[in-house]
């Protein structure tokens, strides 16, 4: 059995949309993804808005629009931090030596970085051709047999993220949730760290105003049970609020969307009153 049978986030907001009617058959609808997904949880709300289903909530954790930019120089100043963390090993020997061994580093480093590249690029290409032709074959509503290469849901999601070409907008809000510290890991680093745009390219999409909340934790350590009650809180807070506009909908709310970090509205603005 595939791990996954879709291969593009369409398609995939397209079973979920249809999974959650076929539980409630009518909104209003809570919706939220980490991460990945993040998109998915987004593509869905936008089909059921378009189904004229009412949307309560959409919550984004740390989750960054598939149109979003890295941090410009992202990986270079990743290579440095190394080079430089290696080099301050060295700390205690000779100047000449220091030369010499840095000198061996950057030689060495420029090696490790090329047979990466290469390495990175045969590799996806190869990923890229698999799944190209799982697409293929559940385009032709054909399924996969046993002897067809399994990829992983990581590989999956990962392609459908790269390929994604969307053109969906939502009306209403959201919640973004940002992770502030990771544990050192590059799997637990927070978005903030890497995507130029602190809103994670949403608020080009979503036509209503972004909530913020920073919260403990890092991208997926915010969910662990050291720092989630801080996740819990800030949910819990934009949910009650979402279902208390939807018995008071006309309740004042903002008019503008955030455009900046310190002109965000915060999540406990939006507690019930």
């Amino acid at each position: 059995e595939m791990p996954i049978l879709h291969t593009r986030l369409s398609d995939m907001a397209n079973h979920y949309a249809e999974l959650i009617k076929s539980v409630q058959s009518q909104g209003p609808y809570i919706l939220a993804g980490l991460c990945a997904g993040g998109d998915i949880a987004f593509e869905v709300a936008c089909r059921l808005q378009a189904q004229n289903q009412r949307i309560a909530a959409l919550a984004l954790l740390e989750s960054a629009h598939t149109s979003a930019k890295l941090r410009p120089q992202l990986f270079a100043q990743r290579r440095l931090y190394r080079l430089k963390q290696e080099l301050n090993t060295h700390s205690s020997d000779s100047p000449s030596k220091r030369l010499s061994q840095g000198a061996f580093a950057m030689v060495r480093k420029a090696i490790s970085y090329v047979r990466y590249e290469v390495g990175s690029r045969i590799s996806s290409f190869k990923l890229d051709t698999r799944l190209k032709r799982l697409q293929s074959t559940l385009d032709n509503g054909e399924r996969p047999g046993p002897e067809f290469p399994k990829p992983t849901v990581r590989q999956v999601i990962a392609y459908a993220q790269r390929a994604s070409i969307s053109n969906s907008r939502l009306t209403g809000g959201a919640l973004l949730l940002r992770a502030t510290s990771g544990d050192g890991s590059l799997g637990d680093q927070p978005f903030v760290e890497l995507f130029a745009d602190r809103e994670f390219g949403w608020s080009a999409v979503i036509d209503g105003p972004m909530t913020v909340a920073d919260v403990d934790g890092g991208h997926s350590s915010m969910l662990q049970e050291h720092f989630v009650a801080s996740t819990q809180a800030a949910l819990q807070t934009y949910i009650d609020a979402s279902l208390t506009n939807l018995h008071h909908p006309f309740r004042e709310q903002p008019s503008q969307k955030s455009s900046g970090v310190n002109e965000r509205q915060d999540v406990r603005d939006l507690a019930p009153t």
